[in-house]
């Protein structure tokens, strides 16, 4: 016979466990994701206030035709 099935309130006990054991791990994996969202977020706006300004105007597509590379 079963160890789980001559002790109900012995199995009950363990999946109690089990499941304060999951709970427990998956609330440090939503603070682990949390810390890397703002890790990333924070990174994303320096990068953004530190990027050079973009270029004010284009060039025509014939600029880049006839270039070659100097020797």
């Amino acid at each position: 016979m079963n160890t789980f099935v001559a002790s109900p309130d012995l199995a009950q006990s363990i999946a109690r466990q089990q499941i304060g054991e999951r709970v427990a791990q998956a609330e440090g994996r939503a603070l682990a994701r949390a810390a890397r969202f703002e890790r990333r977020t924070a990174r994303r706006e320096s990068e953004r206030l530190s990027a050079r300004p973009t270029q004010q105007y284009q060039l025509p597509w014939w600029a880049f035709r006839f270039t070659r590379v100097a020797h």
